[in-house]
């Protein structure tokens, strides 16, 4: 930063009127994105990078993945619906481990936590 400073008040001479402007983040997205492109390590010397800005997306909204898709049972399952509902396995041994098992884990806002040491 030292070096482009002695550069800058080297260069201020050469003008009659030097005024320092600083410009928001959010109005400044296309020099921020030049110089992300600048500091890629793929890049070569003297490649030129072309930047394209589109006005509106390249895909429709059915080529999206829906995410929120039901997702096939695994081992949280039981825990969330102990847990969350109350519901145990009707093969008592089954249930007997879920029940202590389940002692390590918590349920909160919809989210399996494990409890730490302290149990906190």
């Amino acid at each position: 930063m030292a070096k482009y400073l002695a550069y800058v008040q080297s260069l201020k001479s050469a003008f009659q009127i030097f005024r320092v402007v600083k410009v928001p983040r959010a109005e400044n997205t296309r020099a921020d994105q030049l110089s992300k492109l600048v500091t890629m390590e793929e890049l070569e010397k003297n490649l030129t990078v072309l930047v394209d800005y589109l006005d509106r997306p390249t895909i429709s909204e059915v080529d999206v993945m829906n995410i929120d898709a039901p997702q096939e049972p695994n081992w949280m399952t039981l825990f969330i619906s102990w847990l969350r509902d109350g519901i145990l396995p009707e093969d008592l041994d089954e249930a007997r481990r879920l029940v202590y098992r389940s002692n390590r884990y918590q349920f909160r806002e919809g989210v399996i936590y494990k409890r730490s040491f302290s149990f906190v």
